[in-house]
This record gives C-alpha cells, structure tokens and sequence, in this order.
C-alpha cells in the first residue's frame, strides 16, 4: 500500500488565541484530534502506512500517538523546512515508489484511491487535486491543457481560466530529483511552477474541502 506523508509541522498562528499552545493538527474536534480524524478517515480507503511531518510542540503529537497500534512513522524537523524541505526530510522513510503528500489542517471525502490509480495509470511524476476557481479568490492559479497536464502554476497570479491548488499532491519518488540541494524550501513555490516536464496532471474534483487555519475556519468545521 502506498504512504501517506501528513504536513503537520507548522506553528499555526492565526489559531494561537484558542489552541492553548498545541500544535495546529492537535485540535480538539469533538474531543477528537483534528489528526485522528485524518488517518481514521484515511484507513477507512484501505491505507495503514502514514508519515507524520512533525516539527512545531512534535512531542505532543509523538506522544500521543506512541501508544497507538497504527503504523504511524515520524519525520522530525527541528527547525520549519517548509513543505518541499519536509518532504524531501522524510525522503529516506518513504517505501512506495508513489505517495501521497496531504495537509494536517485540511479534510474532505475525496477518494483518494481512485486519484491514486489516476496518478499511477498516467505514469505521473506529480499530479495535483484541483478545483475551479470559480469565485476568482486568491488561492492561486493552475492551467491544465486539453489532457489535464498542468502547463502554468502560479501560487499568487489570477486568471480566467484557474484552478485551485487543494494542497492534495500524488508523488513518484522521481520528483526528488528536482529538489534543490537546501532543506528548505516550498514545494508550491519553488517546485512546481518550475516543474516543466510531461508527466505532470491536475485532478479535478467538486468535493468540499474543510480547513481549520482560522478561528473562523475552525468554528465552521466543528
């Protein structure tokens, strides 16, 4: 079974006033981690291999799950890496070939499986979950061709014809090749829009997708 790489290293500041000092992914969800929601719901789809990307207070999240029967493996960052940098950090844990690079702050129903066999069946080196960007808001802007291969990635730029980036991302161990000789870096920033190879998709989806990056956004969630 393919990995599944959890971003949860960051220091969730605009959510500092109502976590008490936890990491961002540690959220209580009716008195459920945010994180155990995640990997409950990303069992149900048949996977039981996870990478957690730890840095920000990772000694809670250690903790928590030390006692856990869940395959659970951990990358640790000392300092923030950024999400190429902790990639790339976990290189080493990663055994499938392809994997799958999610956010501990983002959840939807999407089937990850079926994106899976997408990715694999296109001989991908990275495909993309992407939404139309219908409202024109500033989550940045992706352009597909006619075969959904992805031809611009731009994080900061609108256009008419966009795509949202839904921070779902589906690797072939291939890309590491075109990471740079730092450890810190941004894969939406510094990878992807430089990616200019054939084998690069966009996956278009209408599911709904629920982040918890803001009091606000939290609220909703709950």
């Amino acid at each position: 079974m393919n990995d599944i790489l959890i971003l949860c290293g960051g220091k969730g500041n605009r959510l500092k006033s109502i976590i008490n000092n936890i990491p961002k992914p540690m959220v209580r969800i009716n008195n459920k981690p945010f994180l155990d929601i995640l990997i409950t719901q990303y069992k149900k789809l048949g996977f039981d291999r996870f990478i957690l990307c730890v840095g920000y207070k990772k000694e809670i999240i250690k903790k928590y799950y030390s006692d856990k029967k869940e395959n659970i493996i951990f990358s640790e960052e000392d300092v923030l890496l950024g999400t190429g940098g902790a990639i790339k950090n976990a290189e080493d844990k990663i055994l499938s070939d392809n994997f799958i690079v999610i956010n501990g702050d983002t959840f939807s129903s999407i089937n990850l499986k079926k994106i899976l066999k997408y990715h694999i069946d296109n001989k991908s080196i990275a495909t993309i979950v992407l939404k139309r960007n219908k409202d024109k808001l500033d989550y940045g802007n992706v352009i597909i061709d006619k075969k959904n291969r992805i031809i611009s990635f731009n994080e900061k730029m609108i256009s008419t014809d966009s795509y949202i980036n839904c921070g779902i991302y589906f690797l072939n161990k291939s890309i590491f090749k075109y990471f740079p000789k730092g450890n810190i870096f941004s894969l939406e920033r510094d990878i992807f829009p430089n990616l200019i190879v054939k084998k690069y998709f966009g996956y278009i989806t209408n599911t709904k997708f629920y982040d918890i990056g803001t009091p606000e956004k939290l609220k909703y969630f709950k």
